[in-house]
Protein backbone atom coordinates (compact mmCIF):
# COMPACT_ATOMS: atom_id res chain seq x y z
CA UNK A 1 0.00 0.00 0.00
CA UNK A 2 2.71 2.48 0.96
CA UNK A 3 4.01 1.39 -2.58
CA UNK A 4 1.12 2.45 -4.20
CA UNK A 5 0.91 5.91 -2.41
CA UNK A 6 4.85 6.45 -3.61
CA UNK A 7 4.00 5.85 -6.68
CA UNK A 8 0.92 8.09 -6.91
CA UNK A 9 2.82 10.84 -5.23
CA UNK A 10 5.76 10.37 -8.05
CA UNK A 11 3.06 10.49 -10.58
CA UNK A 12 1.11 13.82 -9.50
CA UNK A 13 4.76 15.33 -9.06
CA UNK A 14 5.11 14.48 -12.44
CA UNK A 15 2.32 15.33 -13.94
CA UNK A 16 2.80 18.91 -12.49
CA UNK A 17 6.35 19.27 -13.85
CA UNK A 18 5.17 18.63 -17.23
CA UNK A 19 1.96 21.04 -16.65
CA UNK A 20 4.72 23.92 -15.57
CA UNK A 21 6.95 23.27 -18.61
CA UNK A 22 3.82 23.68 -21.04
CA UNK A 23 3.11 26.88 -19.51
CA UNK A 24 4.07 29.39 -22.05
CA UNK A 25 6.31 32.16 -21.09
CA UNK A 26 4.94 35.60 -20.08
CA UNK A 27 6.33 38.70 -20.29
CA UNK A 28 5.83 42.44 -19.68
CA UNK A 29 6.22 45.10 -22.44
CA UNK A 30 5.81 48.68 -21.69
CA UNK A 31 5.62 51.31 -24.55
CA UNK A 32 4.32 55.68 -24.33
CA UNK A 33 2.07 57.33 -26.16
CA UNK A 34 3.76 57.06 -29.41
CA UNK A 35 1.51 58.28 -32.71
CA UNK A 36 1.08 55.17 -34.88
CA UNK A 37 3.24 53.18 -32.71
CA UNK A 38 1.88 52.76 -29.43
CA UNK A 39 -1.47 54.45 -28.25
CA UNK A 40 -4.31 53.97 -25.82
CA UNK A 41 -7.72 53.92 -28.18
CA UNK A 42 -11.08 53.40 -26.60
CA UNK A 43 -13.10 50.39 -27.71
CA UNK A 44 -16.12 49.25 -25.83
CA UNK A 45 -15.43 51.47 -23.20
CA UNK A 46 -11.66 50.26 -22.22
CA UNK A 47 -8.28 51.76 -23.32
CA UNK A 48 -6.67 49.62 -25.67
CA UNK A 49 -3.51 49.55 -26.88
CA UNK A 50 -2.77 50.11 -30.56
CA UNK A 51 -0.28 50.81 -33.08
CA UNK A 52 2.27 49.40 -35.38
CA UNK A 53 4.75 48.56 -32.34
CA UNK A 54 1.66 46.66 -30.59
CA UNK A 55 1.05 44.78 -33.89
CA UNK A 56 4.69 43.88 -33.93
CA UNK A 57 5.22 42.43 -30.48
CA UNK A 58 2.07 40.57 -30.11
CA UNK A 59 3.03 39.30 -33.85
CA UNK A 60 6.58 38.22 -32.67
CA UNK A 61 4.89 36.93 -29.07
CA UNK A 62 2.55 34.66 -31.32
CA UNK A 63 5.68 33.16 -33.37
CA UNK A 64 6.94 32.62 -30.71
CA UNK A 65 4.42 30.98 -28.56
CA UNK A 66 4.76 33.59 -25.77
CA UNK A 67 2.38 35.33 -23.89
CA UNK A 68 3.03 39.04 -23.07
CA UNK A 69 0.80 42.05 -21.90
CA UNK A 70 1.41 45.54 -22.86
CA UNK A 71 1.09 48.40 -20.48
CA UNK A 72 1.55 52.50 -22.16
CA UNK A 73 2.80 54.81 -19.86
CA UNK A 74 4.03 58.20 -19.98
CA UNK A 75 7.72 58.01 -21.39
CA UNK A 76 9.28 59.26 -18.92
CA UNK A 77 7.74 57.03 -16.07
CA UNK A 78 7.92 54.09 -18.71
CA UNK A 79 11.69 54.65 -18.55
CA UNK A 80 12.00 54.99 -14.90
CA UNK A 81 10.19 51.71 -14.89
CA UNK A 82 12.62 49.43 -16.99
CA UNK A 83 15.63 51.29 -15.25
CA UNK A 84 14.03 49.82 -11.87
CA UNK A 85 13.39 46.39 -14.10
CA UNK A 86 9.12 46.37 -13.24
CA UNK A 87 9.27 45.37 -16.86
CA UNK A 88 10.82 42.94 -19.53
CA UNK A 89 11.43 45.19 -22.35
CA UNK A 90 9.94 48.26 -23.85
CA UNK A 91 9.13 48.88 -27.43
CA UNK A 92 8.91 52.25 -29.58
CA UNK A 93 11.92 54.07 -27.77
CA UNK A 94 15.11 55.10 -29.77
CA UNK A 95 18.86 54.25 -28.93
CA UNK A 96 21.02 56.23 -26.87
CA UNK A 97 24.13 55.62 -24.90
CA UNK A 98 22.68 56.70 -21.50
CA UNK A 99 19.89 54.36 -22.14
CA UNK A 100 22.33 51.10 -23.13
CA UNK A 101 23.52 51.03 -19.51
CA UNK A 102 20.01 49.91 -18.64
CA UNK A 103 18.57 48.12 -22.04
CA UNK A 104 19.95 45.97 -24.27
CA UNK A 105 18.54 47.08 -27.11
CA UNK A 106 17.55 44.66 -30.40
CA UNK A 107 19.65 45.68 -32.98
CA UNK A 108 16.75 45.87 -35.57
CA UNK A 109 14.60 48.86 -36.23
CA UNK A 110 11.20 48.59 -36.85
CA UNK A 111 10.30 51.99 -37.67
CA UNK A 112 12.30 54.94 -38.83
CA UNK A 113 10.98 58.53 -37.63
CA UNK A 114 11.94 62.09 -39.34
CA UNK A 115 11.75 65.32 -37.99
CA UNK A 116 10.07 68.55 -38.85
CA UNK A 117 10.18 72.22 -37.03
CA UNK A 118 7.31 74.33 -36.77
CA UNK A 119 7.53 77.83 -35.94
CA UNK A 120 4.62 80.72 -35.52
CA UNK A 121 3.02 81.98 -38.63
CA UNK A 122 3.96 85.72 -37.67
CA UNK A 123 7.24 84.41 -36.77
CA UNK A 124 9.94 86.76 -38.00
CA UNK A 125 12.29 83.69 -36.97
CA UNK A 126 15.12 83.32 -39.60
CA UNK A 127 16.85 79.41 -39.71
CA UNK A 128 18.33 77.74 -42.97
CA UNK A 129 17.69 74.17 -41.17
CA UNK A 130 21.75 73.39 -40.49
CA UNK A 131 21.72 72.17 -37.07
CA UNK A 132 25.26 73.36 -36.79
CA UNK A 133 23.50 77.09 -37.41
CA UNK A 134 20.54 76.36 -35.19
CA UNK A 135 18.98 79.63 -33.19
CA UNK A 136 19.84 78.59 -29.88
CA UNK A 137 18.39 81.60 -27.88
CA UNK A 138 14.55 80.37 -29.43
CA UNK A 139 12.39 79.00 -26.74
CA UNK A 140 12.32 75.51 -27.83
CA UNK A 141 9.03 73.37 -26.61
CA UNK A 142 11.38 70.14 -25.10
CA UNK A 143 8.83 67.46 -24.21
CA UNK A 144 10.15 65.91 -20.65
CA UNK A 145 11.75 62.46 -21.50
CA UNK A 146 11.82 63.13 -25.18
CA UNK A 147 15.42 62.62 -26.66
CA UNK A 148 14.44 63.39 -30.27
CA UNK A 149 16.97 63.09 -32.87
CA UNK A 150 20.81 62.49 -32.27
CA UNK A 151 21.84 65.91 -33.54
CA UNK A 152 19.42 68.04 -31.44
CA UNK A 153 20.13 65.98 -28.25
CA UNK A 154 23.50 66.34 -28.58
CA UNK A 155 22.96 69.90 -28.23
CA UNK A 156 20.14 70.07 -25.34
CA UNK A 157 22.17 71.76 -22.70
CA UNK A 158 22.84 74.51 -25.26
CA UNK A 159 19.40 75.47 -26.47
CA UNK A 160 16.42 77.50 -24.62
CA UNK A 161 15.14 74.80 -23.92
CA UNK A 162 10.60 74.97 -22.29
CA UNK A 163 10.02 72.04 -20.79
CA UNK A 164 6.28 70.72 -21.32
CA UNK A 165 4.66 67.67 -20.76
CA UNK A 166 3.40 66.53 -24.71
CA UNK A 167 3.66 67.84 -27.97
CA UNK A 168 0.00 69.12 -28.07
CA UNK A 169 0.98 71.32 -25.25
CA UNK A 170 4.05 72.47 -27.53
CA UNK A 171 1.84 73.69 -30.24
CA UNK A 172 -0.66 75.00 -28.48
CA UNK A 173 2.12 77.44 -26.57
CA UNK A 174 3.65 77.55 -30.34
CA UNK A 175 0.07 78.86 -31.86
CA UNK A 176 -0.17 81.35 -29.00
CA UNK A 177 3.14 82.71 -29.40
CA UNK A 178 4.62 81.69 -26.08
CA UNK A 179 7.60 79.74 -28.14
CA UNK A 180 9.24 80.44 -31.30
CA UNK A 181 9.98 76.67 -32.33
CA UNK A 182 8.32 73.20 -31.71
CA UNK A 183 10.00 70.16 -32.88
CA UNK A 184 8.15 66.54 -33.52
CA UNK A 185 8.54 63.74 -35.92
CA UNK A 186 6.31 63.78 -39.36
CA UNK A 187 3.99 60.61 -37.82
CA UNK A 188 3.17 62.62 -34.64
CA UNK A 189 3.03 66.51 -35.56
CA UNK A 190 1.37 66.52 -38.68
CA UNK A 191 -1.70 64.21 -37.73
CA UNK A 192 -1.77 66.53 -34.49
CA UNK A 193 -1.59 69.87 -35.67
CA UNK A 194 -4.54 69.16 -38.23
CA UNK A 195 -6.71 67.28 -35.69
CA UNK A 196 -6.01 70.29 -33.55
CA UNK A 197 -6.69 72.57 -36.30
CA UNK A 198 -3.73 74.74 -35.34
CA UNK A 199 -2.19 74.67 -39.38
CA UNK A 200 -3.34 78.23 -40.04
CA UNK A 201 -1.48 79.31 -37.48
CA UNK A 202 1.77 77.75 -37.64
CA UNK A 203 4.45 77.37 -40.47
CA UNK A 204 7.40 74.58 -41.57
CA UNK A 205 10.40 76.03 -40.75
CA UNK A 206 12.63 72.88 -41.71
CA UNK A 207 11.84 69.20 -42.67
CA UNK A 208 13.97 66.25 -43.51
CA UNK A 209 16.16 65.77 -39.61
CA UNK A 210 17.13 63.42 -37.63
CA UNK A 211 16.49 59.58 -39.11
CA UNK A 212 15.98 57.53 -35.89
CA UNK A 213 15.16 54.47 -35.27
CA UNK A 214 12.36 52.78 -33.02
CA UNK A 215 13.49 49.40 -31.28
CA UNK A 216 12.38 47.01 -29.08
CA UNK A 217 14.45 46.92 -25.75
CA UNK A 218 14.80 44.32 -22.90
CA UNK A 219 16.11 44.88 -19.56
CA UNK A 220 19.77 44.50 -19.18
CA UNK A 221 20.66 41.19 -19.30
CA UNK A 222 17.23 39.77 -18.73
CA UNK A 223 16.16 36.91 -21.43
CA UNK A 224 19.44 37.06 -23.25
CA UNK A 225 18.54 33.54 -25.84
CA UNK A 226 15.50 35.05 -26.02
CA UNK A 227 16.71 38.67 -26.89
CA UNK A 228 17.88 36.58 -29.94
CA UNK A 229 14.94 34.85 -31.38
CA UNK A 230 13.08 38.04 -30.68
CA UNK A 231 15.55 39.71 -33.44
CA UNK A 232 15.03 36.89 -35.89
CA UNK A 233 11.41 37.14 -35.70
CA UNK A 234 10.97 40.59 -36.20
CA UNK A 235 13.64 40.67 -39.09
CA UNK A 236 11.28 38.00 -40.63
CA UNK A 237 7.91 40.66 -39.83
CA UNK A 238 9.86 43.30 -41.76
CA UNK A 239 9.97 41.48 -44.91
CA UNK A 240 6.54 40.03 -44.74
CA UNK A 241 3.53 41.70 -47.15
CA UNK A 242 2.11 41.97 -43.34
CA UNK A 243 4.17 44.87 -42.24
CA UNK A 244 3.38 46.59 -45.40
CA UNK A 245 -0.28 46.57 -44.49
CA UNK A 246 0.01 47.06 -41.14
CA UNK A 247 2.38 50.02 -42.11
CA UNK A 248 -1.02 51.56 -44.69
CA UNK A 249 -3.53 50.69 -41.87
CA UNK A 250 -1.55 53.44 -39.48
CA UNK A 251 -0.76 55.32 -42.83
CA UNK A 252 2.82 55.20 -41.99
CA UNK A 253 3.06 54.09 -45.30
CA UNK A 254 3.49 57.68 -47.04
CA UNK A 255 6.53 59.00 -44.34
CA UNK A 256 9.11 56.32 -45.08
Amino acid sequence: MAIVRILLLVLCLGSGLVAAEQQPLHLKFVSSHFAGISELIEQDGKAVPQGLGVDIVNKIAEMLAIKIDIEILPFKRALISMKNRKFDAIFGVYKKADREQYLDFIDVVFFVDNYLFYGNAASTLHWDGNMSHFPKNAKLGWITGWSYFDELYAMKDQVNKIQVNNLESTLRMLHKGRLDLTVGPIRDINPLINRLGLGSGLKLVSAGHGETGNYIAFAKGRHKELQVKVRDALTRILNLPWYQQRLKHYQLDSIL
